[in-house]
């Protein structure tokens, strides 16, 4: 075949030098960005009822006695509806958001230090906790070891190392 010699063609793909700053930067940022963490959403998922539409149920359940039907309470089985900014009402996820957290910190004590300890204090905007899941000195990542909650497996000889800011097991 013309033109098929079995010769090797090399592609370099470089980063221009007035490009090589502002990627660097952005990594930084991102990594800066990253600390913040899950930020739940707490307004409302679901609109409650209006009242009209409670009022028209109300005319739906009496009209429904005047022919000798049975009926329920309009709001039976429904928690009460939140009013939130601006009068809406609805309701929310937040409290069960809030349980599930709250039980794992009770039962999974570690695990929930090790999530938390990734990001910065929500209240008090405190940097992340230290060792292997927050910031340190690079000389330091070589030799970061597990925290509470963090123990290697126990069937493999290996060691921590820390890749893209995040403790890694690396076995034997």
């Amino acid at each position: 075949m013309p033109g098929n010699d079995g010769g090797t063609q090399v592609v370099k793909n470089e980063i221009p030098e007035w490009l090589e700053a502002p990627v660097q930067a952005n990594i930084e940022r991102a990594q800066q960005i990253s600390n913040i963490g899950y930020v739940p959403y707490t307004g409302p998922d679901v609109a409650a009822f209006t009242p009209m539409q409670e009022q028209a149920m109300r005319g739906n359940n009496q009209m429904a006695r005047a022919f000798g039907m049975g009926t329920q309470p309009v709001r039976q089985g429904m928690p009460k509806a939140q009013t939130f900014a601006g009068g809406v009402r609805g309701y929310s996820s937040m409290p069960l958001f809030r349980e599930a957290r709250n039980t794992l910190r009770e039962t999974r004590p570690a695990q929930f230090n090790a999530i938390a300890g990734q990001f910065i204090n929500p209240v008090t905007g405190a940097a992340p906790a230290a060792g292997p899941w927050g910031p340190q000195p690079e000389e330091e990542a070589a030799t970061a070891t597990p925290t509470e909650g963090q123990a290697p497996p126990a069937s493999h000889d290996g060691e921590w190392a820390m890749v893209g800011g995040m403790p890694v097991w690396r076995g034997r």
